[in-house]
């Protein structure tokens, strides 16, 4: 796990709504500024603090705790069935369709901001 797969997970299931930066704080953990942490089991699942976890899939998909769905289109977007939608764009770059944008600053933090216009 690194801070940008964490930002990405705690602004989704988080609402999308907020800005927030995550932080490396060691091998397998990272410190988001809304006060979520998020641990990385054995096993590969993403534990967050608030008792969610989100499971990577053998078949590339992701397995949401909380019953949150995710469908993949050909245009490279991922429909969440909370009502946001992501895609990557160039240099790392997560556009959500709320208005967010997600980017790893570095290898030990990222940032989930509100575009500017």
């Amino acid at each position: 796990m690194n801070p940008l797969e964490a930002a990405l997970f705690v602004f989704i299931l988080s609402g999308g709504s907020e800005p927030l930066t995550c932080v490396q704080q060691a091998s397998a953990v990272a410190m988001c500024s809304n006060g979520i942490s998020v641990d990385e089991n054995p096993d590969g699942t993403l534990q967050l603090s608030i008792g969610l976890q989100v499971r990577k899939t053998a078949d590339g998909g992701l397995d949401f705790s909380t019953g949150l769905t995710v469908r993949r289109t050909s245009t490279g977007w991922m429909h969440f069935s909370n009502g946001l939608q992501v895609r990557r764009t160039a240099n790392n770059l997560y556009r959500f369709n709320n208005g967010f944008d997600c980017i790893g600053l570095s290898a030990q933090e990222a940032r989930c901001f509100k575009r500017a216009g």
